[in-house]
């Protein structure tokens, strides 16, 4: 049984030569890659998740820093005043929140580590004016500041 000669279109080695010459450049070799190629492919045009929020991908580095310290920041203040402090509802529908609790286990304050918490640290001019805001948006006044961070000490000096 002989074999039947392959026939090929004109031009074809010209054709083949020419895309081998385009694969030599380093350009298309990286995008030949595959890691490269998956990440390009499985890129979420709605950005970056963020623990329960959407970023903008070119955005996404700069939001986990200011989350992470608008966290610090918070654990920070309402250590002042309440009796336990933590970061809580990592997941959850309306994401993670540094959370201040009573010594009965009550939740005291709370900050949503979000785009609108973020916000209220970026735009406070000074550290005093982003604690007062803090206050503000759970709803305690200085004066009942001042009482809680009084209660709070007379709590640890006697334990």
């Amino acid at each position: 049984m002989q074999r039947k000669k392959a026939s090929y279109p004109k031009g074809w080695l010209a054709f083949l030569l020419a895309r081998l010459q385009t694969f030599r450049s380093n350009e298309v070799l990286e995008q030949l890659e595959p890691e490269k190629m998956m990440k390009k492919k499985n890129k979420d045009p709605r950005g970056v998740l963020v623990d329960a929020y959407w970023v903008a991908e070119e955005e996404a580095e700069q939001y986990i820093a200011q989350r992470e310290e608008l966290a610090r920041a918070a654990l920070a203040f309402f250590s002042t005043y309440c009796h336990s402090v933590s970061r809580d509802w990592a997941g959850s529908e309306d994401g993670e929140a540094v959370v201040g609790y009573t010594q009965a286990g009550e939740i005291r304050s709370l900050v949503h580590l979000d785009g609108l918490g973020i916000q209220m640290m970026t735009e406070s001019r000074d550290l005093q004016e982003f604690h007062d805001a803090l206050l503000y948006h759970n709803c305690i006044s200085r004066q009942e500041y001042d009482r809680l961070v009084a209660l709070k000490a007379q709590s640890d000096h006697a334990s």
